[in-house]
């Protein structure tokens, strides 16, 4: 296994990670919230939108729970993320715009984006990192 470090960013509170998602009209880089509360990935509309992705009627409607209650979106599959040195290819992310206060995000990367890549996250709060490993 080999283990990458990378230095804990903040906007506030929240831990963000740079990312850069890859879609049907090119690559995009944007900043996600690392929210380890959520089960999925979630984009924002305008994220998507970089991307080459929009809401059509053929998008999967989902309802999903969150901080704030239910809410309704959508899933969309894009070619692929990268955050934290890893990569995952077709990717399926949510896509629902962030509560205001998260107005200046383009997503929150959730957990299943190391459930999908088989990876392994460690925060170090004291040397202000994280590390990130993979099966080889």
């Amino acid at each position: 296994m080999s283990l990458k470090h990378f230095p804990l960013e903040y906007s506030g509170t929240l831990i963000t990670v740079s990312v850069t998602l890859h879609g049907r009209s090119g690559s995009f880089v944007g900043k996600l919230a690392l929210d380890t509360a959520s089960n999925r990935t979630i984009l924002t509309p305008p994220a998507l939108l970089a991307i080459g992705h929009t809401y059509s009627p053929s998008s999967k409607k989902l309802s999903v729970t969150t901080g704030s209650g239910r809410d309704s979106a959508f899933e969309e599959y894009i070619n692929g993320i990268e955050a934290l040195g890893i990569a995952a290819n077709r990717f399926n992310v949510v896509c629902k715009p962030l509560p205001l206060p998260l107005y200046f995000l383009d997503g929150l990367l959730g957990l299943d984006f190391f459930q999908k890549t088989k990876a392994s996250i460690c925060l170090d709060f004291e040397k202000a990192n994280i590390s990130t490993s993979k099966p080889s």
